[in-house]
Formats: structure tokens, C-alpha cells, sequence
């Protein structure tokens, strides 16, 4: 008798408190795969709130899942407040029929000097972007002078399972600099930033995909921090590479 009891209080808590834990995550991110503890839960809310990031259809945000750099394009252009410029052409060779939606947000970053394509012509709106091309975009839309790693700080590059130090040769040296400078990359920074395994330097995988959590979390820092500036739209050419 007393366990049929305890079995209908737990049915009336449970009537009372369908969602559980869920009423938390819809409160603070309002996603159903953001837990309220969630490292990057702050950010994620934030950029929703601005409008800038958004989530699926099924309620999801899908925190792990890549960003492309047309997907980018489309953040970082709201995230400035600029316009979509939809009456420009694409001069990108592979701007595809599936790419039309992306294709003012792409000409609206390529105007004010936020995104470039690549040295062979194309911009690759599909691909994966990486945290190293992130910061330099975010680097480059505050119009901050390119510097090196603050003076005794290592940074080694994570990169198929080795770590080696960020040398001058890597065409995102400064970018990584300038963002350490700046506060958009900290240390620790999980799970960007993490120490290296036997060190206690830090490593960055600057060359991988960066992820949409990771993405909220570098422009929450950017537009909580540093307010946007007005970049020129006459790309400079101080920039080892393209993006």
C-alpha cells in the first residue's frame, strides 16, 4: 500500500513539473539541446536574443554542429548591423542555386572588407569555417592594428593530434595575437583553448571547424566588449591571406 502511494506522488510531481530540467533550458537559451549548464549557454542566448543566431525548426541549436562560411557571412553581417546587399552580382565562380539565400550577406561582407574569397577566386560558402578564419574576421571588423602574442604567452597550434607553437609563418599568427590582446580568446578557453597534454602551455586548433557554440561565444565577446566599429570598405592588404 505505502509503495502504491509514493507511486501516485511521484505521478502528481511529475503532472505538476512536466518539463523537469527543460523548463530551465527553455528559460535560459529557449533551444532543447542547450542545457542550462551548458559551458557556452550565455552566449548562445545572447546572440538569440539579438536576433543574430537562431535555431531549427525541430527547437534545436545543434551547439556542436559546424558553421560554413556562408552561414558566417550572414552572422557577422547582423552582428555589425550592415545590410545585405542583394544587388550586387557574386563575382565567386562557385556560388551555387543552393547558395542564392547566402548571396547578399556574402556581398554585404565583401563591401565592408569582412570576408574575402580565396586566392584561386572562390569563396566555398559550404566549407566549414575555422576558428583562425573567425578571428581574423572579428579582428579585422574592429579595425584593431595586427599584433603579435602578448609577450610571454605560447600558444601551440592543435592540429591532428600535435601540438608545435604558432610561429610568424602561420598566415593567422597575428590574427590569434590581436584576439588574445583583445580578450576574444582566453586563458584557459574551453573547449578552445585547452592546456597541452605534458605542458602547461596552451593549445588552440585554430584550423578546425569551428563550431556554432563557438561561434556565439566569439561574437557574444565582441559585441559585449567591443562595440563594432565601421570597417573600411578598401581592404588594407596587412592581412597574410584570405578568408
Amino acid at each position: 500500500m505505502l509503495r502504491k502511494v509514493l507511486l501516485l506522488l511521484l505521478v502528481l510531481v511529475a503532472l505538476q513539473f512536466p518539463l523537469g530540467v527543460n523548463a530551465d533550458i527553455s528559460d535560459v537559451a529557449g533551444f532543447s539541446d542547450v542545457s542550462a549548464d551548458y559551458w557556452a549557454v550565455a552566449a548562445i542566448a545572447d546572440l538569440a536574443d539579438r536576433s543574430i543566431i537562431g535555431g531549427y525548426p525541430d527547437g534545436s541549436f545543434r551547439p556542436e554542429k559546424p558553421v560554413t562560411r556562408a552561414e558566417f557571412a550572414k552572422m557577422i553581417l547582423l552582428a555589425m548591423g550592415f545590410p545585405p546587399r542583394p544587388e550586387i552580382s557574386s563575382t565567386f565562380p562557385d556560388i551555387t542555386p543552393d547558395d542564392l539565400w547566402a548571396q547578399p550577406f556574402i556581398a554585404g561582407t565583401v563591401v565592408n572588407n569582412l570576408m574575402k574569397g580565396y586566392p584561386d577566386g572562390t569563396f566555398r560558402p559550404k566549407s566549414p569555417i575555422t576558428m583562425a578564419e573567425i578571428l581574423t574576421v572579428l579582428v579585422r571588423a574592429q579595425g584593431w592594428t595586427p599584433e603579435d602574442l602578448p609577450e610571454g604567452l605560447t600558444i601551440l597550434l592543435r592540429q591532428n593530434g600535435v601540438d608545435r607553437p604558432i610561429v610568424t609563418a602561420d598566415w593567422f599568427f597575428q590574427a590569434v595575437g590581436t584576439a588574445a590582446r583583445h580578450g576574444l580568446l582566453q586563458f584557459p578557453d574551453y573547449p578552445q583553448v585547452s592546456t597541452a597534454v605534458g605542458s602547461s602551455e596552451f593549445a588552440l586548433a585554430a584550423n578546425d571547424p569551428a563550431t556554432r557554440a563557438q561561434t556565439a561565444l566569439f561574437l557574444s565577446r565582441m559585441l559585449a566588449e567591443m562595440p563594432p566599429l565601421t570597417p573600411s570598405p578598401i581592404a588594407t592588404g596587412e592581412w597574410k591571406g584570405t578568408i
